[in-house]
């Protein structure tokens, strides 16, 4: 059993990422210039043709490692309701981190702007308040199956790497601002007070 829960672990580790490589790949500058070029695609199309092939390959690890739904543990009564409210708080706080962030840009539905670093919002108290918020909800679940714990330190991971390669094209694009930015704001978990 041990053998067949490593071996779990690390096929959903492994899918994730060759995700997260192929993810990375494509999303880098060059890259993405190169094939908007050869393809002749505009910045717009391309994001949203990389987006759908992203979620087509999210599937594709759903349907190749499918989540393991033995249960590792359960969360009852009081400290359960306690973790579901902060799933739901998690959502309520990644649908506010939606409107702060150009998310059509994102997703390929309107242009890119000439200027899509923003320090205000969620983006106040982390650098990364999606991340931040999926990761609550991901810990949060009082339910925790096998599938789901592996499902979720293999998300985590890629935000954790995700982040720093995001990090270095921002620095790159944003120069001291974003460095000064990074200074003062924590990555992932909130300071409890912010002043200014």
């Amino acid at each position: 059993m041990s053998y067949m829960l490593t071996s779990y672990f690390f096929s959903v580790l492994i899918a994730f990422a060759l995700f997260g490589a192929m993810h990375s790949i494509f999303a880098i500058p060059a890259v993405r210039v190169a094939l908007e070029s050869r393809l002749r695609l505009s910045a717009k199309r391309y994001r949203l043709l990389y987006n759908i092939a992203s979620a087509i390959l999210l599937a594709l690890i759903y349907v190749v490692v499918p989540p393991d739904p033995a249960i590792l543990y359960v969360i009852a009564g009081l400290p359960g309701h306690l973790l579901r409210a902060l799933q739901v708080v998690a959502v309520v706080l990644f649908v506010r981190g939606l409107r702060d962030f150009n998310s059509d840009a994102f997703l390929g539905l309107s242009p890119p702007g000439a200027d899509d670093f923003n320090t205000g919002g969620l983006f106040r108290y982390c650098r990364h308040p999606l991340y931040s918020t999926s990761i609550l909800f991901l810990i949060a679940n009082p339910v925790m199956t096998i599938g789901w714990a592996a499902y979720s330190m293999s998300i985590i991971l890629y935000f954790i790497i995700g982040s720093i390669f995001e990090e270095h094209h921002l620095e790159k694009r944003f120069g001291h601002a974003y460095r000064a930015y990074k200074k003062k704001v924590p990555r992932f978990v909130p300071k409890l007070s912010r002043s200014g």
